[in-house]
């Protein structure tokens, strides 16, 4: 019986560890949906509130459960900003592979607190719970931002950096230019986008309009042309686009006339994070000598 090629087993572990830690990614981006500012559902009762609600009126574990009473529910908005924030940064720099020890214990930490709420909440399934422990201390174990990861690119010089600049602006075209054919027919700057992933399987990836799949795609773009023309500028103009795109998420997400809205680029919460994430891996990737040598 023969072996397989080291090669080969090296380049299939790495990628089923890359290919989880992503997964995991687009769990904590996929959930970011129904965490909806400013009132963060506490008005209708709903979403991000009703879970956090459900840690007193389905208790878990006592100290837990009084803790969420009278710290939490008491400083609910600053809550809910914090675990929108903190939530976008697990999704983003998980999807990346930045940092990956630390926001991997970070995820540890979310998935115990979160778990400590909803584990006796009705129709809940507990096992989902340890499994997002489990899968968070894996992803620490394995150091999983060395596989298919930005941990493991930025250490490996400029040529590597500049690959990854070039295959995150590449994703960010396929992503801007698939979302744009999806959109056809919405209004241009509609404040209610348009979803591009799965509804009915709570898959709730983004939200596009025509005007932000168009600059996605511009951006992603320029991502590339940085590294092909070796512009240090381009590659600022990438990371700024990218960050304010981010940015006005938080700024126009608002409730409107029964509806969540995104503003002028039509995105939520999700879109919050992708965005976001492009302009810091962009600029995490920067070569460290000249584009100009």
């Amino acid at each position: 019986m023969t072996s397989v090629p080291e090669s080969i087993e090296v380049r299939t572990s790495n990628a089923a560890i890359g290919g989880v830690r992503i997964l995991a990614g687009l769990l904590w981006l996929a959930n970011l949906e129904w965490k909806r500012p400013s009132d963060f559902g506490r008005d209708q009762k709903n979403g991000l509130y009703k879970y956090v609600d459900g840690a007193v009126a389905h208790q878990v574990f006592g100290p837990w459960s009084w803790i969420v009473k009278h710290i939490v529910l008491k400083q609910y908005t600053l809550f809910g900003w914090t675990t929108l924030l903190l939530e976008s940064a697990l999704a983003a720099l998980l999807l990346l592979g930045l940092w990956t020890k630390w926001v991997a214990l970070l995820g540890v930490v979310n998935s115990i607190a979160i778990a400590l709420s909803v584990l006796y909440y009705p129709n809940e399934w507990p096992w989902s719970y340890f499994l997002m422990i489990g899968l968070h201390v894996l992803l620490f174990a394995t150091a999983a931002g060395q596989h298919i990861g930005l941990d493991g690119v930025r250490r490996r010089g400029d040529a590597a950096r500049r690959r990854a600049v070039l295959v995150l602006g590449v994703i960010a075209v396929v992503v801007g230019l698939v979302s744009l054919i999806v959109v056809s027919g919405r209004s241009f700057t509609a404040h209610q986008g348009k979803l591009v992933g799965w509804s009915k399987g709570e898959l709730k990836l983004l939200w596009f309009n025509p005007l932000s799949a168009l600059l996605t795609a511009a951006l992603g773009a320029v991502a590339v042309l940085s590294v092909r023309l070796r512009r240090k500028e381009l590659g600022w103009i990438a990371i700024g686009g990218f960050a304010l795109m981010a940015l006005q998420v938080l700024a126009q997400w608002r409730y409107r006339q029964g509806n969540w809205t995104g503003g002028v680029l039509g995105g939520t919460g999700p879109n919050f994070a992708f965005w976001a994430m492009f302009a810091i891996g962009i600029a995490m990737c920067r070569p460290t000598t000249s584009h100009a040598e």
